[in-house]
């Protein structure tokens, strides 16, 4: 066994013992993502576990217990022949330099340092495909491509607003996550597609790759939701409608017949009075012509005419005598 090999089991055994391991190791994440980082520590059940940053000065210490599990916030340390130390949702501001351990003193025992780099998950420019904004009504599906360059491998994930964390990520051809998949089709662009969409969903929207050799790339798109109804209720409201039509019609029809009714009842009356009339006698009237040539006496004329005769035959008698 030469030299460089003897090192190396050195430390790998000094990593299964109780000893001091502070062989530092790089997390290169995007925000949102987790950390989670173990090593073996034996006996260590009632010891002192503790999670810290930098240097574990007072001010630094993140847990500090002697329970085989605790969390504070996004932060959670566990013992179970193996210390695991996780970090939740990084943000930007978890970049740096971490230590967790196990001591049965006041002094750092057995511990493992290590530092996290948290990149954005869009660097840089965001891109816009060929359409901007997605309409779908509630209750609809709709599916975006992305048109961004990414292998099988990469990280392709979907983010909303200013894309602090991921609805949904993979780094395979495809996957499903509640209402959220993805969908690798080729080098050139994968599609994205958000299901069963309610009013909440209408937002900005980013899908993107992330490498650890180059920038995280992101294509950004808006989604607006309009209310909609259901192809059942559609139909009702369709049968509702024509119903409406048909009885108004019918009701129209009967008030149009009813009218017609009464027009020739009306009519027939009118046109048997015309009857009546036309084979009655004339009424006859003073303007009537065959009236002016002919005009009668009058009984005042009458008297005169008597009263004369009476004058002339008194006055021949008396001149006989």
């Amino acid at each position: 066994m030469n030299i460089r090999h003897a090192l190396f089991f050195c430390c790998c055994l000094s990593a299964l013992c109780d000893g001091l391991v502070n062989t530092q190791r790089m997390f290169m994440k995007t925000e949102g993502q987790n950390v989670v980082y173990f090593f073996r520590v034996k006996n260590a059940a009632d010891s002192r576990k503790y999670f810290c940053r930098n240097d574990c000065e007072k001010e630094d210490i993140l847990i500090e217990t002697h329970a085989n599990r605790a969390q504070s916030g996004r932060y959670t340390i566990r013992y179970n022949g193996f210390l695991h130390v996780i970090i939740k949702e990084l943000t930007k501001s978890d970049t740096g330099r971490y230590r967790f351990g196990a001591s049965n003193s006041s002094s750092l025992g057995s511990y493992q340092d290590f530092e996290v780099e948290v990149r954005a998950l869009c660097e840089g420019d965001v891109l816009y495909g060929e359409r901007k904004v997605y309409s779908s009504a509630e209750g609809g599906n709709v599916t975006i491509r992305c048109s961004l360059s990414a292998n099988t491998q990469n990280r392709k994930f979907l983010c909303r607003e200013e894309c602090k964390k991921t609805l949904i990520e993979t780094t395979t051809v495809g996957a499903k996550s509640g209402r959220y998949s993805i969908e690798y089709e080729s080098s050139s662009f994968f599609n994205v597609t958000i299901a069963e969409l309610n009013k909440s969903d209408s937002g900005l929207y980013r899908c993107g790759v992330a490498s650890q050799v180059s920038k995280n790339t992101c294509q950004g798109f808006e989604i607006s939701v309009t209310s909609g109804y259901s192809l059942p209720l559609v139909v009702c409201l369709i049968v509702l409608f024509f119903l409406a039509i048909s009885l108004l019609l019918l009701y129209k029809l009967k008030i149009r017949s009813s009218t017609s009714l009464d027009s020739g009842e009306t009519s027939t009356g009118r046109n048997m009075e015309s009857v009546l009339h036309y084979n009655s006698a004339p009424v006859s009237t003073l303007e009537d012509p065959a009236y002016d040539t002919v005009n009668p006496p009058s009984p005042y004329e009458t008297l005169n005419v008597h009263h004369t005769a009476c004058d002339q035959m008194y006055t021949a008698l008396s001149q006989q005598t």
